[in-house]
């Protein structure tokens, strides 16, 4: 496991390598570290997909883990991003930044333990990926990635992220929403319109709101339950961040 490490109190530090280490000698794997003592050494160094985990010190003197995140999570979607802080104050404040859990300093070594192992389930998963034909080409595109897809015929227009929108050959639409219904963080908002909610800024009386500014009519029909839905996922993950957090 390829993880960076954001902290400038050299004592916090020895405390995470050092649980990390325990873990990876009981889990029989190995961990590789680089160690950044400020946001700006990181950035200058940082490229998308070099590293399947951070961990992020909120407070540090010059760039706090927050906005280091938000850096990050403008070229790098995949990367799990895991903030340690010495107080909650700012849970609600990283939930758009898609963290994966939370420490709490002085980190203990069962809390780290915990957070590697689930980690480490989660990293296969969290590089899921769709393969589309579009022409002649098949190109992969991680789910993460995906903003939203809309039927045109035997094609479907796929929308992610630092791409332009793509025309790619599709057996049926409803094959393609079952192959991403597995995944709950798709909604099939109206028909032949599937969005990733993750990339979905807010929610109209009619419409979700993308962060990329596009915008889908939310169906009449069954409206209450498309709306259930995402409100459900939006709970579900505020839930799943303050419980690991606190």
């Amino acid at each position: 496991m390829k993880v960076a490490i954001l902290e400038d109190s050299p004592e916090d530090l020895h405390i995470l390598t050092r649980a990390c280490d325990a873990w990876a000698r009981d889990f029989g794997t190995q961990i590789t570290y680089d160690h950044f003592s400020s946001g700006e050494k990181f950035l200058t160094r940082f490229q998308p997909g070099c590293y399947q985990m951070i961990f992020l010190d909120i407070y540090m003197e010059d760039l706090t883990g927050i906005d280091v995140a938000k850096y990050i999570r403008k070229r790098d979607m995949e990367c799990l991003l895991v903030f340690v802080t010495t107080s909650t104050e700012h849970v609600w404040d990283s939930l758009p930044l898609h963290p994966f859990d939370y420490l709490v300093k002085p980190c203990r070594a069962e809390r780290v333990a915990q957070v590697l192992s689930e980690a480490a389930k989660a990293i296969p998963q969290h590089l899921a990926s769709l393969e589309l034909t579009c022409g002649r080409q098949k190109i992969t595109v991680p789910h993460n990635d995906l903003i939203s897809l809309e039927a045109d015929r035997h094609h479907a227009i796929v929308t992610a992220v630092k791409k332009e929108p793509m025309r790619c050959y599709i057996d049926s639409f409803t094959s393609l929403w079952n192959t991403l219904r597995e995944d709950n963080r798709f909604i099939q908002c109206n028909r032949g319109i599937i969005l990733n909610m993750d990339h979905i800024e807010k929610m109209g009386d009619s419409e979700f709101i993308m962060k990329n500014g596009q915008s889908f009519p939310i169906r009449q029909n069954n409206r209450n339950e498309v709306v259930q839905t995402f409100l459900n996922y939006q709970y579900e993950r505020a839930r799943k961040c303050s419980k690991r957090y606190l």
